[in-house]
This record gives C-alpha cells, sequence and structure tokens, in this order.
C-alpha cells in the first residue's frame, strides 16, 4: 500500500504536504489504497482561521459565529433563554 510520509489531502486528487490548512484537522488513517495522515475540513461552526481538533462543533480552535456555554459547541445564534455577550458568548439570562 503506498504511503505519504507528510500530510495528504482528501478528493480525487492525493499528495503530500508538509501540514494542514488551518481549517483542517488531520487524522491518521487509509483512504484507498493509500495510508497515512490526511487532512479533514473543520466544522462550518468553526472559525477556518483557530482551526479544529476534529470534525465536531466541541472541537473549534474558536467558533465564526458565538459559542454556547451551556454545551460547549459552536453555535449561529444564541438559543432561547441566552444572550450573546461582548465575547461572542450565549450566556444564561
Amino acid at each position: 500500500m503506498p504511503s505519504c510520509a507528510n500530510v495528504s489531502t482528501l478528493g480525487e486528487l492525493r499528495f503530500c504536504r508538509d501540514a494542514c490548512e488551518s481549517s483542517e484537522y488531520a487524522r491518521v488513517g487509509v483512504e484507498g489504497n493509500v495510508s497515512g495522515i490526511f487532512c479533514y475540513p473543520c466544522n462550518d461552526q468553526c472559525n477556518p482561521d483557530l482551526g479544529c481538533s476534529g470534525p465536531n462543533a466541541t472541537e473549534c480552535g474558536g467558533c465564526a459565529e458565538v459559542f454556547n456555554v451551556l454545551n460547549g459547541t459552536c453555535i449561529t445564534e444564541c438559543p432561547i433563554g441566552t444572550y450573546e455577550d461582548e465575547l461572542r458568548r450565549c450566556v444564561p439570562c
């Protein structure tokens, strides 16, 4: 099985590179017949400039919109019973 010494990307084109983009996270795995470290896109709720450690909205380095302190996730707007504070966090009323 071919392998990539550095980071590889998913999709039609597979190539090696030094690191994932800031809007991606790396995971060791096998895609097709290639094994190595692959880059996967962060959750849409994550701020693309701050990155993530995995695919979930709880694994963002920072939120694109607001952070819900009640459950630790990035979301698009604060739920009922909360408001957005000056740090862009949803906090209870």
